[in-house]
This record gives C-alpha cells, structure tokens and sequence, in this order.
C-alpha cells in the first residue's frame, strides 16, 4: 500500500495499491473487466512487465492461472505494437520469459 497525502486529500492520508500489486490481484481474479484494467496498464506501462510478472509467480493459490492471463495479456496488447525490430525483440523477449517460468513450474509440479 501506497500512502498519498497532500493538499488535495485535504492533508487526510488516502492508502492506494501499488500498480503492480494491483494488476497480479486481477490478473488472478480474471474477470472481464479485470482484464481490460490489465490491458490498459499494459498499454500505458505504468508497470513494469518483469516486476508484475514476479508478483504473479508469487501469488500461492492463483500464480498458474494468472500466469496464463499474464501471457495472454502480453500477447493481444503488445503485438499489435510491434513495429521495429527492436520492439520485436523486447516483445519476444518479454513473451518467452514468461512462457519459461510457466514451462519451469510444470515441470516441477509432475
């Protein structure tokens, strides 16, 4: 949690989740809504992939399937970005890393 205070809370102190905290709660709740909430962090990257994708793996219960949303919001917000070589890479780079860490926790969990 994230403390704001300043005059325009009146000097009362407002606590706020921390971007990446919040989008590994919703990426494990995976409703609709959830998702297009991700999709827009993603978008406007006020969050960084690598961070969020370690909040994610850390989640106890939900970490697969919120892995598998991670991939797939990766997936549908950053192709259609994808115009440079240099955007492909950092793209590629970002999808496989987390298709490793997944492939990784299945092979441990058989």
């Amino acid at each position: 949690m994230i403390p704001i205070r300043n005059d325009n809370t009146h000097n009362v102190t407002g606590w706020c989740f921390e971007f990446h905290d919040l989008a590994a709660s919703k990426l494990a709740a995976g409703r609709e809504k959830d998702m297009e909430f991700v999709a827009v962090l993603l978008r406007e990257r006020p969050v960084d992939l690598n961070t969020l994708h370690q909040r994610v793996i850390s989640l106890r219960d939900k970490a697969d399937l919120a892995e598998q949303r991670l991939g797939s919001a990766i997936l549908k917000e950053y192709s259609a970005r994808v115009q440079t070589p240099e955007d492909r890479g950092r793209f590629c780079g970002q999808l496989l890393r987390v298709t490793l860490t997944r492939a990784r926790s299945l092979d441990r969990s058989s």
